[in-house]
């Protein structure tokens, strides 16, 4: 496992190791190597030591690994070397233009002493994360939040914006983190410091004109799996031992089937496949998985799940990482994760991504209805509806068409006839909402111009900060087991070809119609016809109940603040708990909500 970190003074002062002794972890990786030269120091831990090119004098410390390896050492005529120096031959000859070239997940910082520059640069998916922050004295960076939070001169207090949009459960500014000047790098972005001056740009982006033509739907199913099986093929390539998160849907599936394709022809180790299951529970997959299990021949470890967590074990998380507590959903990973730690199997790769580059988008309907197909617009109601709408409704359908159709204007003005607000926003202070312009916070920051309703929602989701900062929890729970865990669906170009997919390719009667076609004959006949998903809303019950129930509701440090309503917070909290102990689905989308509510008040006990 590697992490970097580094300070560069601006206030005239040399650098020193000391600038750096807060941002040691005792997590797998060892401890920091450290580079000084005049105000800048650069450290990093594992692989990610600081490497110089001799010729030039750049230092680099570099967090990740490079997929297109083979492709960049033809290009810059070399020969074989490590990621960091590759890095640094490719900055060589190209300058920033470089970076657009670098397939992989990464966070790296690389100082230019010939012309006192500083540039960090983060993946295109953001799949390492990379942390920053600039005081009066000196600028900081870090792949973990604490490392700059535990800065001595590090002065930040509380993001009240991102407290409100965290409330909501619509996390939407990329940059921002809930602590007011501890900055994220969003991904696909390049930070440049040289003359006390700094500027976040972006360096690479989907292209909205991009279109996958072929001539018919088992033809688009190759293309696909010709694609994805690059994509675990680079991820496995010369690793010692290779685990294979498997749930039961069609996205871990198809990454455990691809994964021991490429074992039986000899181009990665034979994979491990690790389960959780729920005996007894709705949410159990473990039949899905054992069709998955014996039709490819896996290894296969099963571990039984549980929502239950501690409150000590949430709050040490909290402390450690100084930043909002996992999920529940993602906390119920940790066996697995260690059982691959036990297993000595250094790399996990799961089916995160499948979801938003190819479920496809339920403003479908809205395209074909702007379009003047009326009929197919109804009829693709319908089909999301029954197939494909996740927890919409028909009416529910119905309104997100509407709302895609009719002008902003006009949408928000029925809406207040109607009376509709968000129900999250039912427990938030409007002093909260109006101080913080939260209603401008969540409204989309733009995306590029694609041509479709469909396109422009999965761009929003694929590259939201939704999706950003769940993937950081996940990358910090996988380190602390010394595990790394890497996400084919999130690799840059499959992610590109599941965007650039004509709708139909990817939803009708069915989603992610495409994977099914290109891996029909791998899959088993159960994974390959299955429409539903596992509902794991019950773990976020168990978490509560684990912090106490109803009772850590009883006194909130954020309506003490001013944050929250805590009367409708407990109103809503006790007909949650009332409903679930009915056995009554409504209490579903209640859940996620009252766990931000509780991790706001972890984050509030044991980080500030």
């Amino acid at each position: 496992m590697s992490v970097i970190a580094g300070c560069l003074r601006l206030d005239g002062r040399p650098a020193t190791a000391g600038e750096l002794a807060h941002a040691g972890s005792p997590d797998p990786g060892g401890a920091l190597e450290h580079h000084i030269e005049g105000a800048v120091v650069l450290a990093g831990a594992g692989p990610a030591r600081p490497c110089r090119d001799p010729a030039t004098g750049c230092v680099i410390v570099f967090d990740g690994c490079l997929d297109n390896d083979a492709e960049l050492i033809s290009a810059l005529g070399v020969g074989r070397l490590g990621d960091p120096a590759l890095v640094l031959a490719a900055h060589d000859r190209w300058g920033p233009g470089a970076w657009a070239r670098l397939v992989g997940d990464f966070a790296f910082a690389l100082w230019d002493p010939a012309h006192a520059r500083l540039t960090c640069v983060r993946d295109p998916m953001g799949q390492r994360p990379l942390f920053y922050s600039r005081g009066a004295r000196c600028f900081l960076w870090g792949s973990e939040p604490q490392q700059v939070v535990r800065h001595p001169e590090f002065t930040g207090g509380i993001n009240e914006g991102v407290v409100a949009e965290y409330l909501t459960g619509a996390l939407t500014t990329v940059h921002e983190t809930i602590w007011r000047d501890l900055w994220r790098l969003p991904p696909a972005h390049a930070l440049v410091l040289a003359s006390a001056v700094h500027r976040v740009s972006r360096y690479w982006d989907f292209d909205p004109e991009a279109r996958v033509h072929a001539r018919s739907p088992a033809e688009y199913g190759a293309l696909f799996r010709d694609v994805f099986t690059e994509a675990v093929e680079c991820r496995v390539r010369g690793r010692p031992g290779v685990g294979l998160l498997l749930s039961g849907g069609v996205d871990s599936s198809s990454v455990a089937a691809v994964a021991q394709t490429l074992s039986r022809s000899g181009r990665c180790p034979p994979p491990h496949a690790l389960s959780l299951t729920f005996p007894g529970r709705a949410c159990d997959e473990s039949p899905y998985m054992q069709d998955v299990v014996s039709t490819l021949g896996l290894e296969w470890h099963r571990v039984e799940g549980s929502g239950r967590v501690t409150r000590a074990a949430l709050g040490a998380e909290v402390q450690r990482w100084r930043d909002l507590p996992p999920y529940p959903n993602g906390v119920m990973l940790h066996p697995l994760r260690r059982a691959a730690s036990d297993l000595r199997l250094p790399l996990l790769l799961t089916g995160y991504g499948g979801d938003d580059w190819f479920t496809g988008s339920v403003f479908h309907a809205a395209d074909l209805l702007a379009g003047g197909s009326f009929a197919s617009a109804c009829r693709q109601l319908h089909r999301d509806s029954i197939y494909g709408g996740g927890p919409y409704a028909t009416g529910d359908l119905a309104r997100l068409t509407a709302a895609a159709v009719l002008p902003n204007g006009l949408w928000r003005l029925l809406r207040r006839l109607r009376g509709k607000e968000p129900n999250r926003w039912k427990w938030i202070r409007p002093e909260l909402a109006q101080r913080t312009n939260l209603a401008d916070r969540l409204r989309s920051n733009g995306e590029p111009p694609f041509p479709t309703r469909a396109q422009r929602h999965i761009y929003r989701v694929g590259t939201g900060a939704a999706r950003i900062v769940g993937d950081e929890m996940e990358h910090r729970a996988a380190r602390a087991f010394g595990i790394v865990q890497r996400h084919p669906f999130y690799d840059r170009r499959v992610a590109a070809f599941g965007l650039a997919l004509p709708e139909v390719q990817r939803r009708d009667r069915m989603t992610k119609l495409v994977i099914r076609r290109g891996l029909q004959d791998l899959l088993p006949p159960s994974i390959g016809s299955r429409t539903e998903k596992a509902e794991f809303s019950s773990t976020f019950v168990d978490a509560l109940d684990s912090l106490g129930g109803m009772s850590c509701f009883e006194r909130l440090r954020s309506e003490e603040a001013g944050w929250v309503d805590g009367e409708a917070v407990r109103r809503r909290a006790a007909r949650m708990f009332e409903l679930y102990r009915a056995g009554d689905g409504s209490y579903i989308p209640w859940t996620r909500g009252l766990w931000e509510v509780a991790g706001l008040e972890l984050w509030l006990e044991h980080a500030t």
